[in-house]
């Protein structure tokens, strides 16, 4: 399903307006202390407001269907929209038809970030919520280098002949961990074909990390993360990742195609014993692409993650991160999915407190109501 604004615009500058509005708000609460329930209710009637511009719209007979000259807000991707080398890519790969708060202000942090590049959120079912009236993906909408479309998997898993055999015979779509196992999947596939950044709803980016070049997280010291994975077109890495997918599986296992594999594949082809022997070594296998230390995007540790949203800790998690001089915040997603991100009134945990300028408008939608 495609939705897209007919022209002439009046709906778009409505909606142009209503977003100048939001950035006058954000700024307004930062540089005046406006008071956050104030701001939140004030937020809700310029998203009522778009609600009914759109209702308008389609009243007079400007309906989302297929027009020339048009203003898209969901498609399929073209492959002519993304600049080579350039963009970054999520993947919503779980079939979800919406993003919760905790996604959508990952997305809304890289954006912020990277004005310059295209942030593609890239679902693999054409069926998703109404944009619009959803709670999180209409925010975004306010970013402009902020793109949601859809793939079909086949058509970017075929592309290489054992990437296509994992496609087929694995059996991943019944396992449990099928999302993570086809995140590992398309991220090689579509660093291959178009290079560029894969990211992760795992990560809340605090800083840039395009001026880093290629890159290779970690999070331990001898274990290569899966993303955020920025690599070039026809980079080594991903053209011998997809080639090893089906060697790799572990249907139980969903590190098995992602960590694992590029650990275990870069030792070998490296000849090194440990990840850390390529902080100082050259290798054809990574080409130009920098190993990073683990404090760069994991500076609290995987047994620490709790941490993260515990208010008793938010002082101890954020002077770390200061003194790191963190690029981004894992948030060990496997473990604290169910945790109330936000804290209690009067107690905000790390992730809040970093949330009001990772993502502010996030934040100030669906922050004060506890949908985080």
């Amino acid at each position: 399903m495609a939705w897209k604004f007919k022209r002439p615009v009046t709906t778009a500058i409505i909606f142009l307006c209503i977003v100048i509005l939001m950035a006058t708000m954000i700024y307004n609460s930062r540089h005046e202390g406006a008071d956050f329930a104030t701001l939140n209710s004030e937020l809700q009637i310029r998203m009522d407001e778009l609600a009914q511009a759109q209702e308008e719209a389609e009243e007079n007979n400007m309906e989302f269907d297929e027009l020339d000259d048009e203003v898209k807000i969901f498609d399929e991707l073209d492959p002519n929209e993304v600049m080579l080398n350039g963009d970054m890519f999520f993947f919503v790969s779980s079939g979800a038809q919406d993003l919760n708060s905790r996604e959508a202000c990952t997305v809304e942090a890289a954006a912020q970030l990277h004005p310059g590049r295209h942030i593609f959120v890239l679902f693999i079912t054409p069926n998703i919520t109404n944009i619009i009236q959803s709670h999180t993906l209409s925010v975004l909408l306010s970013y402009n280098n902020v793109i949601f479309r859809y793939i079909k998997v086949s058509k970017y898993l075929r592309q290489n002949i054992y990437l296509e055999q994992w496609f087929i015979e694995s059996g991943f779509q019944e396992s449990d961990q099928m999302p993570d196992h086809l995140t590992n999947a398309l991220t090689y596939a579509m660093l291959n074909k178009f290079g560029g950044t894969a990211l992760s709803f795992d990560v809340l980016l605090l800083r840039s990390i395009s001026w880093m070049g290629d890159i290779l997280p970690r999070c331990q010291d001898d274990l290569i993360e899966s993303t955020p994975l920025t690599l070039k077109s026809k980079h080594p890495l991903a053209l011998d990742a997809m080639e090893q997918m089906v060697h790799f599986h572990d249907s139980t296992n969903p590190k098995a195609t992602g960590s694992y594999l590029l650990t275990q594949r870069l030792k070998k082809k490296c000849s090194v014993e440990f990840i850390t022997e390529l902080l100082f070594k050259e290798c054809g296998a990574k080409s130009d692409a920098k190993v990073l230390t683990s404090e760069v995007l994991c500076p609290v540790e995987e047994d620490k993650h709790w941490r993260i949203f515990d208010p008793a800790r938010t002082k101890l998690v954020l002077q770390n991160l200061k003194e790191h001089k963190s690029h981004g915040l894992k948030l060990w997603r496997e473990y604290t999915d169910s945790y109330p991100s936000w804290g209690s009134a009067g107690k905000p945990t790390a992730f809040s407190s970093l949330a009001q300028d990772a993502c502010p408008l996030i934040n100030l939608r669906v922050g004060s109501i506890n949908q985080f």
